[in-house]
């Protein structure tokens, strides 16, 4: 039976050991289970198989739990979406007043006992972000809520994301004012556009963007130290995650080549186009690995992988395939140490075997995909290895 009883001065708990995004499993309900709730769709979520979202034949979604042996209902599957926020431990379900996405709404917040813990009206969104944050929207604008799920910022800022627990970017004024602020909405910092603050604090710094110049700011003292870097670049590919720090790929004498390649239209892509001196930092400023490789790849939140020599580019005018010659590429963890040599042609990640492999002798060659605007890379004429120590 569904618990509809709130919990008085409920405060959600925030884990952070938790994965941001647990990896989705489809198709485990036993049949007469998905035919007692008429179970259309479901999936349940790796760490936490004992919790189902589904969707039913009326179109309306709920969430089952599996306890003492059986499957019983945590929420009813009346609504019009549903979602499960593991970090958090809570079910939100949403109805739509009017039945459309973008008209008046109400939010139900459930334990995974099933309780409503709190009810929440006409927001156009709620957002549970990776630090602990539940930001909410309303008519274009944006503020947050508080451990309580009590309404602590009214929507009223332009922009809102969150770079920590309890602290925010907000703009305002159209975006022509930026601030940094706590949970009490106190101002750390101000500053006005145009700059770009980046995604995540760590030891009580951020990295800022400001005229083409690089800073690490200090929110305790308010301090800017200038970083002696011509571009840093957010890892694509890498996750805000609360258990490592954040990292950027810095270059220094960083040189641009896209006018060199503008006859051939290619797609804008950084391994072809940019030269420098690479390195990565911690969202402090402080250096990880130093500004010695040619170029830097990210690989996962232990590796990178590194190369060093000047690569060669040439285009086949009529394909746009691109072979590359020249440089090594290798793999150093996040403190330099070089755990594969810098002397293989590429360095892959197999996902079907889960395995890098890395490729003697040989060139890369680059084929253009016109569905996401990349490359594809390859190997031609070489040695497959498998790397088994990483």
């Amino acid at each position: 039976m569904l618990k509809k009883e709130s919990l008085k001065n409920y405060q959600y708990k925030f884990d952070a050991s938790v994965p941001i995004h647990p990896k989705e499993i489809y198709g485990t309900l036993p049949k007469h289970t998905k035919k007692k709730f008429s179970v259309m769709y479901e999936h349940t979520y790796e760490g936490f198989e004992n919790i189902f979202i589904f969707k039913s034949f009326n179109e309306k979604w709920g969430a089952l739990k599996f306890e003492n042996g059986q499957y019983h209902i945590i929420s009813e599957n009346i609504y019009d979406s549903t979602g499960f926020y593991a970090q958090y431990g809570l079910i939100e379900a949403v109805i739509y007043h009017d039945n459309t996405y973008s008209g008046k709404k109400s939010h139900l917040l459930f334990d995974t006992e099933g309780r409503l813990v709190k009810r929440l009206e006409n927001f156009d969104y709620i957002r549970f972000d990776f630090f602990g944050n539940i930001l909410t929207s309303k008519k274009g604008l944006y503020g947050f809520l508080d451990i309580n799920l009590e309404e602590k910022s009214h929507c009223k800022y332009n922009g809102l994301r969150g770079i920590g627990k309890n602290l925010f970017v907000a703009t305002e004024n159209n975006n022509s004012r930026h601030l940094i602020i706590n949970e009490k909405e106190e101002i750390i910092f101000e500053c006005k556009f145009p700059i770009s603050i980046y995604d995540e604090v760590y030891n009580n710094k951020i990295i800022i963007e400001e005229n083409d110049k690089y800073y690490s700011l200090d929110l305790l003292s308010k301090e800017k130290m200038i970083l002696p870097y011509d571009r840093i670049y957010k890892i694509r590919g890498y996750e805000i995650n609360s258990r490592i720090a954040p990292r950027y790929i810095t270059i220094k004498d960083y040189i641009d080549n896209e006018e060199k390649y503008e006859y051939y239209l290619l797609h804008s892509n950084a391994f072809l186009m940019i030269e420098g001196k690479y390195g990565v930092i911690t969202g402090d400023g402080e250096v990880c690995i130093p500004n010695i490789y040619d170029k830097i790849d990210f690989l996962s939140e232990k590796y990178f992988k590194v190369a060093l020599g000047k690569f060669s580019f040439e285009i086949n005018e009529e394909t746009d395939d691109i072979l590359v010659s020249g440089g090594k590429w290798g793999i150093a963890d996040i403190e330099n140490n070089i755990i594969v040599p810098v002397q293989y042609t590429d360095i892959v990640y197999g996902h079907h075997e889960n395995q890098y492999f890395a490729y003697e002798n040989g060139i890369m060659e680059g084929r253009n995909d016109d569905h996401n605007g990349e490359y594809m890379w390859s190997v031609k004429d070489g040695k497959r290895i498998e790397l088994t120590n990483l």
